[in-house]
């Protein structure tokens, strides 16, 4: 078994090296761990190349310091193109791993040949000024329970952030063979493993995300049909992404994408055309497709605000 860390790095000087080190003293270490910088002028790649003095023999350490700054997406998927594990875990460069990390995640998977991709759960360090953001209670549960996601409530809606996820070799060769720029590498793995039906969460906080004024974030947009359409559109893309993945892999045909993608069709025309009644009915009748029932209410409820 070889076990791989992608991670990368982007003027993260301020908190990295606690990041590292919760990596490298875990208890089931990494075979390799693959760093790619994209282009820091501040401490970070200093940090990293002290960091790589601490290679050996079981654990190699690339650390790859890019020649223009390719943007999270690619570097990442960079990163990640470079691993050669079984198992692969990703990592940001601001947050703090429990030390058992790889050794329970890496021990349920090999119990269950069945998974795909597992995310753990995971907690929040606040700092400086960054927004109070509370997870949900689900998020933060440490029953130690193995829980596989449901196909239909959950297609579209990215549970867990990426920096919690182990996922096997195969899909890493899936996504080298059938990319989408579009999509963050999180999201694509999220989905095709729901596809699979292979997609399971393991409840129990194994990692604590740092939240700080430097963290990336969106600027707070109205909720409105535009931005509700928006999101249902970029669901039905990845719908179909993932019947295009599917097709090209010879696999079996993905009725549960074509009904997702119905579902959001169906959902975004109602919008589109100003339909309360029949968006509110349509939605309570396909609530089991729904992650919440604030998104059972919520096309209900800006259709009502744009009347008003």
């Amino acid at each position: 078994m070889k076990i791989s860390i992608a991670m990368t790095t982007y003027n993260g000087g301020k908190y990295l090296r606690e990041q590292l080190d919760s990596l490298w003293k875990q208890t089931l270490p990494a075979d390799e761990i693959i760093i790619c910088d994209d282009g820091s002028d501040d401490e970070t790649r200093q940090i990293l190349k002290e960091f790589s003095k601490l290679q050996s023999e079981q654990v190699e350490i690339k650390i790859v310091e890019n020649e223009e700054n390719l943007g999270w997406k690619l570097n990442f998927r960079k990163a990640m193109q470079m691993c050669t594990g079984d198992y692969i875990f990703l990592s940001d460069q601001d947050d703090i791993w429990e030390l058992s990390k790889i050794q329970e995640m890496t021990s349920v998977m090999q119990k269950n040949k069945d998974i795909l991709l597992l995310a753990s759960n995971y907690s929040l360090m606040i700092e400086d000024n960054s927004e109070n953001k509370k997870l949900p209670s689900e998020v933060r549960s440490n029953t130690g329970k193995v829980k596989k996601i449901n196909k239909f409530r959950y297609y579209g809606n990215v549970l867990r952030p990426g920096c919690t996820f182990c996922f096997r070799k195969e899909m890493l060769e899936m996504i080298r063979r059938n990319d989408n720029r579009d999509y963050g590498h999180d999201c694509i793995l999220w989905h095709i493993a729901l596809a699979k039906d292979s997609l399971w969460i393991y409840e129990k906080v194994l990692l604590r995300q740092r939240l700080h004024a430097e963290h990336s974030s969106r600027p707070t947009e109205e909720i409105g049909i535009s931005r509700r359409m928006g999101e249902i559109s970029r669901k039905i893309t990845m719908c179909e992404y993932t019947n295009q993945v599917y097709n090209s892999e010879k696999g079996k045909n993905l009725v549960m994408a074509d009904k997702m993608r119905t579902y959001y069709s169906k959902r975004y025309s109602l919008l589109k055309e100003r339909k309360v009644p029949a968006a509110f009915f349509y939605n309570i009748a396909n609530a089991n497709k729904a992650p919440s029932v604030r998104a059972v209410m919520g096309d209900f409820y800006v259709l009502l605000k744009s009347k008003a």
